[in-house]
């Protein structure tokens, strides 16, 4: 039972220290950061081995956390904890071999990993050092370092002030620190990521090779024609508008259609493949006659969504349609669908369901192109096409010869090899699932704003960026570089001003009962958005477009900015109730005393 209460007394002792530590360690990244760059593990992990050494050396074994819990580092008999043995246990045992050591092996050793993976083993040890202290009555650096944990009667008034003082502080300007963004411009939250990059050597000098090496990506891309037959652009976000802006300006040169002529699509079911190819043949009377005729083809041909509201496929399609119109039968644009066979006639739940989710969709759409390619294109004059993936879809053959990533433009290049190149478009890092973060902690959004955010487009063999380590999905890859898995880089637009364009003319013109019937083949919940849109588009018809920033740093700053400064802010109204309680009993304890 006493060694029960003394794990608990322990946690929380642990809690309030690591808590004052992460606070230390972010102000401290954003000291550093004016200078140099340091990710923010080696600073938790630097901060983390002076905290719990310099406490324990200057305090008698004692952290703030362990003065507001009694509890005090002793040696193997009880006599003080001297500079040795506690170098021993904070710096070597905890520090090095129990933080840095493992967080390095688990992230860098295993040849796939991912950050939940490393969350889980980081966790698993700290529960096996939890049931090592409840069986043993000491921890594993206790052991190794010939010290332990004793619980104390009383400590000084003068050391709970103190130690409160330092909980205080560092929780306040924490919290200062991080919600002032917010305080600043609230709109920091959707469009900029807290502590960008540092300007540093490296960034410098991947600034310069973007001024010397680089060219309009609009030439790039040609110069790839040159040299492939298929070149691949891996989207952003699919809503992303931007985007779309430059491959606009890639469609209407008059090279396009010349000398490529041909485009393959991720959004499109090649069910609707005989659809498409009357729309982009057909001349319409009037610009309403083929916003209705555009919106009738989007709204059927999504073989993924019931509906697929992104206003840049909408416009893709108008802009193709509107070049094929001027130009003669042997130079029209060809576009052909990828995605998987869908009948939404006939659509249930379970069918839905099944195409959603089948393992084989990438592969499927790859057969589409493959195909397509050698019984068709290869066969012309131009042989050649853009193909528009999104994210992983796009990803390509590594070196060794693997997909790692199931990705469609792997299967293609394996299929046709030495024929296809792949494009990424300058976008962001996966690795921590949904909390996007910048690549490589925002190096490369610096070294492009250090070169002017001009747009630009560059092969990744024979350039720095090429041998950063790949991170555009959470699986992480050993020896994995963007070399590795993209041709080239475009960049266009940078981060903080991309932007989102949904909803499109004629949305649900006289097919507002059979999107709701479509949606519910989703979920039940799906077909009342659906009906809440419609609902909306009635009330104010002229607004059919939701226009905004694309939001990217939403959930990472929720996290920082708020959740955590939100947390710590808890722990500080902890520490002030405990350090009232503590008050009252050191005085009681002194009246007792007295008496």
């Amino acid at each position: 039972m006493k060694t029960r209460r003394l794990l608990w007394l322990r946690t929380l002792s642990t809690l309030l220290d690591v808590s004052a530590i992460y606070c230390i360690s972010g102000l401290m990244q954003v000291l550093l950061y004016q200078f140099t760059f340091i990710c923010f593990g080696n600073i938790f992990t630097g901060v983390f081995i002076c905290y719990y050494f310099l406490f324990y050396l200057f305090m008698n074994g004692r952290t703030p956390g362990k003065v507001f819990t009694n509890l005090r580092i002793v040696g193997k008999n009880g006599e003080k904890a001297t500079a040795l043995p506690l170098a021993a246990r904070e710096v070597v045992f905890k520090g090095i071999i129990g933080i840095w050591l493992m967080l390095n092996f688990f992230e860098n050793v295993p040849l796939r990993t991912n950050t939940v993976k490393t969350a889980s083993e980081m966790l698993l040890i700290l529960i096996i050092s939890a049931i090592y202290l409840l069986v043993f009555r000491q921890t594993w650096w206790e052991w190794l370092s010939g010290t332990s944990t004793v619980k104390e009667k009383v400590v000084s008034k003068a050391l709970a002030g103190s130690s409160f003082g330092i909980f205080a502080a560092a929780y306040i300007a924490f919290i200062f620190v991080s919600v002032y963004p917010l305080i600043k411009d609230k709109n920091n939250l959707f469009t900029k990521y807290g502590n960008p990059y540092p300007q540093t050597k490296e960034v410098r000098q991947y600034a310069a090779f973007i001024r010397d090496h680089s060219q309009d990506p609009v030439e790039y891309m040609f110069e790839l024609f040159k040299k492939y037959d298929l070149v691949v652009i891996s989207e952003r976000m699919h809503p992303e508008y931007s985007q779309y802006e430059f491959i606009f300006k890639l469609l209407k040169d008059p090279r396009f259609s010349e000398k490529v002529g041909n485009i393959f699509t991720e959004c499109g079911s090649a069910s609707y493949q005989d659809s498409l190819a009357v729309y982009l043949h057909c001349v319409y009377q009037t610009e309403d006659e083929l916003n209705r005729a555009t919106a009738r083809l989007q709204r059927n041909s999504s073989a993924v969504w019931p509906l697929w509201s992104n206003t840049n496929l909408f416009d893709m399609f108008k802009t193709v349609h509107n070049l094929n119109v001027n130009l003669p039968d042997s130079s029209k644009i060809n576009w052909y669908f990828t995605d998987l066979p869908v009948n939404w006639e006939t659509a249930t739940h379970e069918t839905y369901i099944k195409n959603y989710t089948t393992p084989a969709r990438d592969s499927l759409m790859a057969a589409q192109v493959i195909e397509k390619y050698r019984d068709v294109l290869s066969m012309q004059k131009r042989s050649k096409a853009l193909v528009i993936m999104n994210t992983y879809h796009g990803f390509g053959l590594a070196p060794n010869g693997k997909n790692y990533f199931g990705g469609t433009t792997g299967y293609i290049m394996k299929a046709l090899p030495g024929k296809v190149a792949n494009i990424m478009m300058n976008g962001i890092s996966m690795k921590y699932l949904t909390a996007i973060v910048p690549v490589d902690h925002g190096k490369w959004d610096a070294a492009f704003e250090l070169a002017g955010n001009a747009a630009c487009g560059f092969d990744f063999a024979g350039s720095p960026f090429g041998d950063d380590r790949f991170e555009g999905r959470f699986m992480q890859i050993k020896g994995l570089g963007y070399k590795d898995v993209f041709t080239g880089l475009i960049f266009y637009t940078p981060l903080s001003k991309q932007w989102c364009k949904n909803g499109f003319p004629y949305e649900f013109d006289i097919a507002e009962d059979v999107m709701i019937r479509r949606a519910a083949c989703v979920s039940p919940e799906h077909a009342d958005m659906i009906r809440r849109l419609i609902e909306d588009q009635k009330r104010d018809p002229g607004n059919i477009y939701d226009i905004g920033t694309t939001r990217l740093p939403i959930i990472y700053n929720l996290i920082h900015m708020i959740g955590v400064p939100f947390l710590m802010f808890i722990f500080l109204l902890s520490v002030i109730t405990a350090f009232l309680v503590k008050i009252i009993r050191i005085n009681k304890s002194a009246r007792i005393n007295q008496g």
